[in-house]
Parts: structure tokens; sequence; C-alpha cells
């Protein structure tokens, strides 16, 4: 413990030394001179050589060494001295020549000094001086440090100021040095020294580490009147670089200095290191001011200045593409009594950049006048600090930010930074975007802890508002959007450390947009509350796009809307979104769940996209759903489709592929999107404009785009039965349709098409269909069409008939409908029987004598030759003419006849009331409910 005490001491008393500055060490060498005279004059020059070292390395520091050359009445002159008085100083004098009369030295008074050449190396490490002046690593015992300082020992400090008049009253004369080198870290002096009690002054170069050439550097202290003056001027060849002027007084009590320093930027950097680039262009710096203190004071709080400093900046290319104006940056620091805070104002005049963005477009980045004001409690121990920022950046679109920072520190807290932050963005109309804005406004907590670790938080987060001008899209349509509010950043955190600022950690960060819609005449769509969240983890800055985005969590939501009088379903967009950003890749993959219809409706998505390609897929599944309008929520396409759903389910999968295709014909660029999809729909039964019944169809519809060709959709459709007055069961049919890209157009190919009706059955071999042409035919064959099953059609009329028809009937499709122009069904061998008795046929008999005698051959009428041409018309008029051939053998003893019947009808009529005759929607909606 004693050891410890007594190592503390000695090195307390080496910082001594140092601090109490380079005077007070000349004046400790001079009287060590004046002690080795007077053994001199005791003893011999050799033992004095040999025992001085000894008692330096003891006594002053180890390592130090002195070699005597002369020591006479007049005169004592060393030939060199090393000694180190701190563990990382080392003072070397060469040729030091020591003049005085007649032993004046014993008194304390001498004529004159001159050293030859004086070195002081102040070096980063430890060292010490050898006997032969080589140095060497020095015991830890001189290191001055202790584990026990703090952060702020450098507050409190008691300060006792010496009386310069003191320094300046030497014992000897006249002090002369030809050569003064002065060596640290980073600059090396090398000086010519002439000192007086009545002025020091000093002249030769300072050589910076980076500098390329010297620079000349002169210093003078005089004392007039009890006031002294420092000034210091830095200068090249031809031109003041920098100078320093201090009017030094003092009292019995206090000191006080008046401060003029001033620099012009361009030579200085032009002179002290031609390849040092700065940001800015820096014109001059000044500093004016003064400084008092009590002479026994305690540092700060006894410490009373007004200092004003000036940065004068001109036209300043910051970057390739930035220009920044000239301006002007100005800061004040007041502390004019010990009884009020320290005060500090900063202030700059608006500043004004231009960024070059493109050939013929240029942004502007513009702040009003920024000022700063802080202020600090005596000691030091407390701080607070306010400002108003307001940065503008004007181009195609405009951005306003305004930061309103309030700060506050204390010594044994952490620092506390309040931020209320507004934000405000304009965008201009552009030709395929709306003029909108958006504005967010929040409160931002900072915290920075001595120990480096520092953190961002926001419990509300920032309020987000925008606005989207009515935007025409065409000529009859214009979409208004209802104000758009929602809330940023709610209950962030972002923490790191300053020992590396590249990473940090982040909780959740959340983005909420809250309900709003769009309108345009009869359309509207309404959203619901919408959300995204990241969960960044640890970020880096080096990647802050790929781990900031890395993992997100969507939430779209679409509210029951309409497109004119069609209704559009409510929908849910939810799943977890992922960005990959790294030096290979920029992807977005994405796994959605999407609900709609009154969650009737699921769909499972897996996406991914490159960026950098601009190629992308995606996989989806729709789960099997119920077709019914009730339960999805669509009663109103019942009345717009015509449709009424009763039954059914609909699924579905398939692959969707996508890239952005240039076109080398023109350069332009369009979306190629290749599909290999699949929809089922199973046991669907509907009724269509109560006037068509379904009842259990099957769907199954492909689309695909083989080699990068037309789109193919093939399909599938059967069903139990179709009942439109006159029933048709098993019907099946096969088709392709092809559309080109532009979906301009379509080529429909029925392979297979058939069903049973009337006891026998309808098919076409083959149906092509262009929607180009005007008109598209093609033929219905007919195969053994049952005459008892026409006759049952008008069951009132009292027709009875057997026998097969069969034939062919050309269709014809127009733009106006369906024709038939002529078709011809055929009875087969051997015939038949018509009979056609009733009040109707009796009533006939009477009406007229022709028409009587058809009737009674009707009666019992046995054809071997039956023909009957139908013509039908888009209008709905159908045409029937009947040619019999055959005999009645109740009249004219069974004669053969030949018998021409025409008939004509309204169709659409007909099966109207065969529908309503026959309850065939009422039966069918009974069926399912």
């Amino acid at each position: 413990m004693t050891r410890e005490t007594t190592t503390e001491t000695s090195s307390d008393k080496n910082k001594g030394l140092l601090k109490r500055g380079w005077v007070q060490f000349l004046m400790f060498l001079l009287m060590l001179i004046v002690s080795l005279l007077v053994a001199g004059y005791l003893l011999l020059i050799p033992l004095l050589n040999r025992w001085l070292p000894p008692l330096l390395d003891n006594f002053i520091a180890p390592g130090s060494s002195i070699e005597i050359k002369q020591f006479t009445r007049d005169k004592f002159s060393v030939k060199s001295l090393n000694i180190a008085p701190t563990a990382n100083v080392v003072v070397q004098l060469y040729d030091a020549d020591l003049n005085y009369k007649n032993y004046s030295i014993f008194r304390g008074q001498a004529d004159s000094l001159h050293v030859r050449r004086m070195t002081i190396v102040v070096g980063e490490s430890e060292v010490e001086v050898s006997a032969t002046g080589a140095v060497a690593p020095t015991p830890a015992a001189y290191t001055g440090n202790s584990s026990s300082n703090t952060s702020h020992d450098w507050l409190n400090t008691t300060i006792s100021l010496p009386q310069l008049q003191d320094y300046l009253s030497l014992p000897v004369d006249k002090i002369d040095i030809d050569e003064l080198i002065i060596e640290l870290p980073d600059i090396a002096l090398i000086l010519q020294a002439s000192v007086t009690p009545e002025q020091w002054q000093l002249t030769g170069t300072a050589q910076l580490s980076h500098m390329p050439i010297p620079v000349n550097i002169a210093g003078r202290l005089q004392q007039q009147d009890g006031k002294s003056d420092l000034l210091i001027l830095l200068s090249d060849k031809t031109e003041v670089l920098a100078q320093l002027w201090l009017g030094l007084s003092q009292s019995d009590d206090a000191s006080y200095a008046d401060i003029r320093f001033s620099a012009d930027v361009p030579t200085l950097k032009a002179s002290l290191a031609n390849d040092l680039t700065l940001p800015i262009n820096a014109k001059k710096i000044s500093i004016d001011g003064w400084l008092m203190s009590p002479n026994e004071a305690l540092w700060p709080q006894d410490l009373q200045t007004e200092l004003d400093a000036t940065l004068s900046i001109k036209k300043s290319k910051i970057a390739e593409d930035i220009v920044l104006s000239s301006t002007k940056i100005k800061a004040q620091l007041q502390h004019p009594s010990a009884s009020e805070d320290w005060q500090l104002n900063f202030s700059s005049d608006a500043l004004i950049a231009d960024y070059a963005l493109a050939a013929n477009e240029t942004w502007r980045i513009h702040s009003k006048a920024i000022k700063v004001a802080a202020s600090c409690a005596n000691d030091m121990l407390s701080c607070k600090a306010s400002s108003v920022i307001e940065l503008m950046l004007d181009g195609s679109s405009k951005t306003k930010v305004k930061l309103s920072p309030k700060v506050k520190w204390t010594s044994n807290d952490a620092l506390n930074i309040t931020l209320p932050l507004t934000y405000d963005y304009s965008q201009s109309a552009q030709a395929d975007l709306p003029a909108w804005s958006m504005q967010a406004k929040g409160l931002m907590n900072g915290l920075l802890k001595s120990t480096g670790e520092w953190q961002l938080s926001s419990k509300r987060g920032l309020a987000l508002s925008g606005h989207v001008q009515p935007y025409q899209i065409a000529a009859n349509e214009q979409w208004t959007l209802s104000p758009l509010s929602g809330q940023a950043f709610t209950n962030l955190e972002i923490s790191g450390n300053t020992d590396d600022l590249t990473r940090f950690t982040s909780t959740v960060i959340e983005l909420n947009l809250f309900p709003w819609n769009a309108r345009s005449q009869e359309r509207e769509l309404l959203f619901g509350r919408s959300s995204m969240s990241c969960q960044p983890g640890i970020l880096d800055t080096k990647k802050i796009s790929g781990s900031l985005l890395g993992e997100c969590n969507i939430e779209l939501r679409l509210q029951d809307s309409h497109w004119d009088l069609w209704p559009i379903p409510d929908m849910k967009i939810s799943g977890p979104i992922e960005f990959v950003f790294d030096d290979r890749r920029q992807q977005l993959e994405a796994t959605l769940d999407i609900v709609a219809a009154n969650q009737g409706i699921h769909l499972r998505a897996n996406a991914e996209h490159d960026l950098l390609k601009n190629i992308g897929s995606m996989q989806w599944q729709l789960k099997e759903s119920a077709i019914n309008w009730k339960t999805l929520g669509l009663d109103d396409m019942a009345n717009l489709t015509s449709t009424e759903l009763l039954s059914g389910a609909m699924s579905g999968q398939g692959w969707i592929d996508w890239e952005l295709v240039t076109d080398t014909a023109d350069a332009s660029q369009f979306w190629q999107i290749i599909p290999d999809t699949m929809l089922r729909l199973e046991n669907v039964s509907a009724i269509y404009d109560n006037s068509l019944t379904l009842d259990s169809w099957n769907a199954m519809v492909a689309l695909r785009r083989p080699q990068f060709g037309d789109y193919v959709l093939d399909a599938q459709i059967s069903g139990s039965s179709m009942d439109t007055g006159v029933k048709f069961s098993n019907l099946l049919a096969r088709s392709q349709t092809r559309f080109p890209t532009d979906f301009s157009y379509f080529d429909l190919s029925v392979f297979e098409m058939h069903t049973d009706v009337l006891g026998g059955r309808i098919y076409t071999p083959l149906i092509r269909y262009d929607s180009r042409k005007e008109s598209n035919a093609f033929g219905i064959r007919m195969d053994h069409i049952a005459l008892s099953e026409l006759a049952k059609i008008e069951a009132k009329a009292g027709i009875e008939a057997n026998g097969l028809l069969d034939g062919v009937l050309p269709i014809i499709i127009t733009k106006d409908g369906i024709q038939v122009p002529g078709g011809t069904l055929l009875a087969r061998d051997p015939g038949g029987l018509i009979r056609y008795r009733g009040d109707n046929a009796e009533a006939l008999k009477e009406s007229d004598q022709s028409v009587g005698m058809a009737m009674n051959l009707l009666d019992n009428f046995l054809y071997n030759e039956l023909a009957s041409g139908i013509q039908y018309e888009p209008d709905g008029s159908l045409k029937i003419n009947l040619q019999f051939q055959g005999h009645n053998p109740d009249f004219f003893d069974g004669q053969e006849t030949h018998l021409n019947v025409n008939l004509d009808y309204n169709l659409l009529d007909l099966l109207e009331s065969l529908r309503v005759t026959r309850d065939v929607v009422d039966k069918l909606e009974q069926k399912y409910r």
C-alpha cells in the first residue's frame, strides 16, 4: 500500500510539471544550471559528468543524462542534456552556453543563454530516455492514469491562474534558441526563439502530416503597462492564412482576455493540403469575443465569456450533382456572469441546394433560416436545447419537413431528445397520375446513454393524412377519393450502439390506413381498414431495404362496393410478404389468403416477382365454394344477371407466369402473361330469366397459352337437364375457344354437343364460330324425334300421333340472333298415325268445306310419308309446313291422299305458355328450397 501511494505521488509531480507549461520548465532548467555551476566551482568537471546523471535519473526522471563541456567564472557550457519530465515527453538540448559575470550566477543572475538546438518530442506512447539518449519504454508507474477517472472529471475543476508577469520575469536577460524542434503526433515545428522579459518571439515553419508543403508560423508575446498581447500568424510565402490575437490583462483577483481570430479558408486549404476535400466551400471563419475568470476559480461555473463565431460559405459543389448556394452560419456563446446559465445560439441564413437529377430536371432543397437555442447550468451538469427546422424539396413534387427538436441532458443521466415532426408532401398531376398530397404529424423520442446505447421510440407514432385531387380517367369518368388518414410507427422502438452505427434493432414497424372510398358517378369502391407490419429485427444499413422489409404482413380490406349496377363483394387479402434485397436478387415473395363474398370464396396464392428481371409467377388454389347469391352476399346479382343460383360449388387451381417483354420492332414494352389454370363447377342448378332452368350441371374450364401464342380456353360442360318449356336432358358439350393476346376477337370450336329431347337426340358433329364474321352457320342433326312427344306439347289441342322423325336444321347466327332459314324433318318407315279429334277439330269441320274435309282425313290418318319444313326468325316467328301422304280407312273408302298443312307460331310465346302450364320454374325452385 505504501509503495502504491508513493508511486502515485511521483506521477502527480510529473503531471504537475507538464501542466505548469514549458516556461516553468525552462525556469526549472535554469535553476538546475545554477546548481551545477556551484557544484562545478567546488568539483571537477569529470566528477560532475560521472555523478550528475544518476542524480537526474533518481530525482528528475529515469533515463536522464547530461554532459558538461565547460565551467568557468563567466560561462557554463553543456554539450548535451537529455531529460524526460513526463512519461511521453522527451527534451534534448545540444550546445547550451550560459553567460554571466564574475560568478553572478551564484546570485541567481545571468546575462544570456544561448542554445544551438533544442528538441521536444511528445509521443502517443510512454517513453523514457536512456543514458545514451535513446528512447525506451517507461515503467507503468509513470503513466499517471487512474481507473477512477470518470467522463465528467473535466467538470467542476479548481483552477489557479498564475500571474503572467511572473512567467515573463526571467533570471536571464535574454534567451536565444537557434533551432527549436517540437515534434507532436500530427505536426512538426521548426522554430527560432528569442526571449526577453519584455517580449517572447517565435518564428519558423510548421509541417502537418498531410500537408504538401510547410507553412510559416510566427508568434509574439509582449508586455507593456501591465497588459500582454499574444499574436500568432500562419502564412505561406505571400498571404496570411490565419491569425489569432489575444489581449491579456490581469489584476490580483481576475484575468481577462480579448480574442480575435480569423482565417481565409480557401487560401488555408490550398496551402495546408491540396488533396484535402471539404464538403463545403468555406470562405472565411472569424471568432470575436472575450473571456474572464477569477484567478482562483471553479470552472466552468466561474468562467465568463461572450464569443461570436461566423462561417461564410461560398457557392459549393458538395456532391457530383448537388450545388449549395452561398450562405452564412453564426454561433454565439454567452456566460456573462456566474449567476446566469450558459447560452449557445446557432443560426444560419436560408440554405439552398440544387440537385441535377437529370438533363432537364433540377430539384431544389431549401430551408428557412435555422435557429438553435441551447442553455446549460453553471456547472455544465445539465443542458437543454430547442430548435425549429423547416426543410423543403421542390421539383416535380414538393416535400416539406418541419422538425422541432428539444434536447435535455444531465451528467448522471442519458441524453433525452423530444422530436415533434411534421411532414408534408405534394405531387402535381402527371400523365397517368392525379395530383395528390400527404401529411404526417407526430412525436418521436430519442435516448442516448453514456455507454453509447441509443434508442428512438414513439408510442403513438405518426398520424397520416392525405388528399387526392379528382382525376379524369376517361371522357366521362372522373374519380373522387375521400380524404385519407392512417397511423404509422405505433409503439416503435429502434435501438443500437454508437460503437457500430451500421447495425441496430427494431420492434415491429406498422402502417395502418383507415377506411376510405373512391367514387365515380354510379361507381363506388369502399375500402376498409388496412395495415402493413414488418418485423425487421436486426437492421443493417448496408442492406437497409432487405432488412427493413424482410418479413412483413399485409391486410387489405374491400367492403361491399358496386361498379355501376354491379355489386363488388367484400374482400380481405392477408398474409406474409418478404422483400429480398441483396447483391444478387431484388425479389418480392408473398403467401396470401384472399377471402371474399361474405367469406364464401377462399383463394390461396403463392407469388414471387423478380424486380430486376421483371419476371414473376403465382400458384393459386380456389377452395371449394358454394355458389349461391344469398350466401355470397350478392342478392342484386339475381336481378342484374336474370339468373338465380339455387345450388352448386366452384373450385380451381393453377399457375400464372408473367414477364415484361420489349418489342424488337418499336422498342415498346408489354407484359406477357402465361396462364395454366383450371376452374370446376359442380352440381349447379339455376334459373335464367324465368325462361330456362338448369339442373345438376357440371363444367370444367382450362385456360392455357401454348408456346406463347394465342390464349386457349378448353371447356367441357354437362348437365342433367335444361328446360325451356321443352325439356332437354343428358346434355354434353366440348369446346375450345382461342383469343389473341389483345382479346380483340374469339374463335369458338364446339367439337361435340348432344342432348336427348322429345324421345330422340339432337347433336352437332362440329360447330365453328368466328366473332369477326357477320354471320356463322352450322347444322344440327335430329334423330328419332317422337311425334307422340311433339303431340304432347299441345296436349289440349286433341292431337294424337306416333312415328319417328329425322332431319337436319341449318342454323345461322347473326348479330340479330339465331335463324333457321329452312330445315326438313322426314318420317321414318313405315310411317305412323295422326288423329286430330276433340272440340277444336269439330269446330274446324264446321267452319269451311275444305278445312272440314282435312279435319275428316286427320280424324284417323295413317301416313306412310311425312315431311316437315321449318323456318325460324330471330323475332321468334316459327313456320312449319307439313306434307302428309297416306289414307284414312274411314274416309273416302281409304283412298290414298296428299295433305299439306301450314302452321304459324311464335316460338317464344309457345315456350312461355308451356313453362307456365308445366310450372317448370316453380318445380325447380321447390326442389332446392
